[in-house]
C-alpha cells in the first residue's frame, strides 16, 4: 500500500518556502502556511498542496489540521510558537536556534516532554556530503576516538548585505553575541561524533570596524572551548565575521584525522600516520564525497543540500520510522553552550557548565533565567552583546 503523506504546516514564510520545497521532495504536503507579510505568502505558493489553508495570523493557522509544523519565523521568537504547537500535539521542526533564555530551554524541554508530539532542530550543515562522509568515517571506527575537533562557520556581510538583511535598528542582527549561533559550527561535530557538551568557556573579540556603516552593535567573534561527554575537547565560534566567508569542520582522533578542505565545499582530506594506515589504503588522501542517497534531490535543495536531508528526517520521523538526532535534549544543550558560553566572554572566560535538561534538578536551576541581548522588557533582563564600550548598546 502506498504509505500515507504527512501534512506540515510552515510559520514564516521566507525561511520557510526554501523549507517546505525539500519536504515536498521528501514526500509531505505542505497543507497550510502562515506570515504576515503578503509576499512571503506568494512566495511559499508553488509548494503548497492544493487547497491549501493560508493564513496572516497564528491563532488561525494553528487549528488547520497538520502532523507537522515548521518554525521559521524570527530566529529570537521560536519557543513560544513551539510550545503553543506541541501542546496541540504538532510536532516541531524549528529553525536554529532552539532558545534565546536558559529559561526558555527550561520551558521548551517540558512542553516535549508533556506532548505526544517530537521536537526536532533544523539543523542543516551536517548533511552536507563532506559532513556526512566524515560521519561516516568516524563511526565506521577507521578513525579511532576523536581527541580534539573544531568547526567555524564564518558569514561576513558587506555593509549592504547587511542593511539588506536587518532592516531596522533593533532587528536582532544587531545585537546577537557571536556564540549565539552556532549550531551550524558545532552541529556538524556532534553529528558525527554523538558526544554532547559538558562545560564551556569563550572569549570575544571586539572590532568595532567590523560594524561600520550599519547599526549593528555586536562582537563579531566569539570562540569556544567545549569539554564534551566522550573526553574530547571542541572548539568553535559560533557565527563569526571575520575573513574570509568559509566553513571548516576538522576531526583529530587517535588513529588519522578527518577535515574538510577549506575555501572548498566539496572535498574532505583523510591522512594517518604512517603505523596507523589500514592496509591498501593511501596514508593522505583527498576526494570528493557523494551523497549516500537521493543524490538528485540533495542536489535541487539549499545549504550544500543538507535542507533535503533534515526534511526527509523529519517526515520520517513523523511517520515513526526513526527519532530525530537532534531532539530537544541536543538542542537546547547546542543553545546552553552559546547562551552561557557568551556569559563566559564577558567574565573573561570563566567556564560554565552545560546543563542536562534531562534532569529535574537542572531544569529548577535555570527556569526563572531570563537574562537575554535582545528584547527589553517581557520580563526578560538585559545582557551586553559585546565586551567592548557597554554604553554601545
Amino acid at each position: 500500500m502506498e504509505e500515507k503523506k504527512v501534512k506540515i504546516g510552515v510559520f514564516g514564510c521566507f525561511r520557510g518556502s526554501s523549507i517546505a520545497k525539500c519536504l515536498k521532495l521528501a514526500g509531505a504536503d505542505i497543507v497550510a502556511a502562515c506570515d504576515k507579510n503578503p509576499d512571503m505568502l506568494e512566495r511559499i505558493k508553488p509548494h503548497l498542496a492544493e487547497g491549501a489553508g493560508i493564513y496572516d495570523n497564528f491563532d488561525d493557522f494553528i487549528n488547520h489540521e497538520m502532523d507537522g509544523c515548521v518554525v521559521a519565523n524570527y530566529y529570537y521568537e521560536h519557543v513560544p510558537f513551539a510550545i503553543r504547537l506541541l501542546e496541540k500535539g504538532i510536532s516541531v521542526l524549528s529553525e536554529c536556534t532552539a532558545n534565546i533564555t536558559m529559561a526558555e530551554g527550561v520551558a521548551l524541554v517540558r512542553a516535549v516532554e508533556a506532548s505526544k508530539a517530537k521536537y526536532m532542530l533544523l539543523e542543516n550543515y551536517p548533511y552536507s556530503a563532506p559532513n556526512q562522509e566524515i560521519a561516516r568515517l568516524y563511526q565506521s571506527g577507521i578513525l579511532g576516538r576523536v581527541m580534539y575537533a573544531h568547526g567555524e562557520y564564518v558569514h561576513p556581510m558587506s555593509a549592504s548585505e547587511h542593511k539588506h538583511y536587518t532592516p531596522t535598528p533593533d532587528h536582532w542582527r544587531n545585537h546577537i553575541p557571536p556564540t549565539y549561533y552556532n549550531t551550524h559550527a558545532f552541529g556538524p561535530l556532534m553529528r558525527a561524533t554523538g558526544a554532547m557538551p559538558l562545560t564551556i568557556s569563550g572569549q570575544s573579540v571586539c572590532r568595532p570596524e567590523i560594524n561600520e556603516n550599519t547599526d549593528r552593535k555586536c562582537d563579531a567573534l566569539g570562540l569556544m572551548i567545549c569539554k564534551m561527554s566522550d573526553g574530547s575537547v571542541f572548539t568553535f565560534p559560533g557565527n563569526a565575521s571575520f575573513a574570509v566567508h568559509n566553513t571548516w569542520y576538522r576531526l583529530a582522533c587517535t588513529k588519522a584525522q578527518a577535515e574538510t578542505v577549506r575555501f572548498d565545499e566539496k572535498h574532505i582530506r583523510v591522512a594517518y600516520n604512517s603505523y596507523t594506515t589500514p592496509e591498501g589504503e593511501p596514508s593522505d588522501k583527498t576526494y570528493t564525497p557523494s551523497f549516500p542517497y537521493d543524490a538528485d534531490k540533495a542536489s535541487k535543495c539549499g545549504h550544500s543540500g543538507g535542507d533535503y536531508y533534515v526534511a526527509l528526517e523529519f517526515v520520517e520521523v513523523l511517520q515513526g520510522k526513526r527519532e530525530p538526532f537532534f531532539d530537544v535534549y541536543r538542542a537546547t544543550a547546542m543553545s546552553s553552550c552559546g547562551i552561557l558560553g557568551w556569559r563566559s566572554c564577558l567574565e573573561e572566560g570563566k567556564m560554565y557548565r552545560i546543563p542536562d535538561f534531562h534532569r529535574e534538578e537542572d531544569k529548577k536551576m535555570y527556569e526563572n533565567d531570563h537574562l537575554c541581548p535582545f528584547e527589553r522588557g517581557n520580563g526578560l533582563t538585559p545582557i551586553p552583546c559585546t565586551v567592548g564600550d557597554i554604553t554601545q548598546q
